[in-house]
């Protein structure tokens, strides 16, 4: 039998007539064909903030989502017993350093077709600076300039640096530098 494509189940009925010339002579048998498993399209890739929520959403998949896994750091996958097309996972920093969480989803169309992942979904965690000290002359004549400088002790650089008056944000902003 020829390969059926597209969207699944499709019924099919195939009707066998050996060529005899003799009617009667016929068997036919009811066929469900199935679409082959697609892992469909997956959030892209985002670096966050530790005690940030982010969530991971698959889509255009063809078939029914039979569960999630994640690795951290590269230390293999591992079931997290959800299906849903969209996850909102905890992702914790680990040893107070960047950590990094890979997700991907197993999909499978109907009961006989193979499983396939989805491409994987990256999510930097980034801790948060753990101090900051703002240094630098504190009195100035009016129309004069001054450096200021601010060491930031953890979280992962470059960093932002925003400072009033004027809300002005520095960004790629290395610890200790002048602003």
């Amino acid at each position: 039998l020829s390969p059926i494509t597209g969207p699944a189940p499709l019924p099919a009925n195939y009707t066998i007539a050996p060529q005899t010339g003799c009617p009667n002579n016929t068997a036919s048998r009811a066929v469900t064909v199935w679409g082959v498993s697609n892992g469909g399209t997956i959030t892209a890739n985002q670096t966050v903030c530790e005690s940030a929520t982010p969530s991971v959403t698959l889509s255009g998949f063809r078939g029914t989502i039979q569960d999630w896994e994640v690795q951290v750091n590269g230390g293999g996958f591992t079931s997290l017993g959800q299906n849903t097309a969209t996850i909102i996972p905890s992702v914790p920093i680990v040893a107070s350093a960047q950590t990094i969480y890979e997700f991907r989803a197993l999909v499978q169309n109907g009961p006989v077709c193979a499983s396939v992942y989805s491409p994987i979904s990256r999510i930097t965690v980034n801790p948060r600076p753990t101090s900051s000290v703002l240094s630098g002359s504190t009195t100035i004549c009016r129309g004069s300039t001054t450096n200021l400088v601010v060491t930031i002790t953890g979280g992962v650089a470059p960093y932002q640096v925003r400072y009033n008056p004027g809300n002005i944000l520095v960004a790629g902003y290395n610890s200790g530098a002048n602003i």
